[in-house]
């Protein structure tokens, strides 16, 4: 997902094992890679609707 105002990109993997990896870049350097557990999930994909609506 492209930010709105073009300062870079949160781009989402999901492994086999229903992990999710979060990577932001800005333009093309990564500046912040993680993951998130099966607990957060949850949280992850309702900040992440927030920034695509919003940011």
């Amino acid at each position: 997902m492209n930010l709105k105002d073009n300062s870079g990109t949160v781009l989402l993997f999901i492994n086999d094992l229903k992990i999710h990896h979060v990577y932001i870049l800005d333009k093309e350097i990564v500046k912040f890679g993680g993951y998130v557990g099966w607990i957060h999930t949850e949280g992850l994909l309702s900040e992440l609707e927030f920034i695509k609506n919003n940011l």
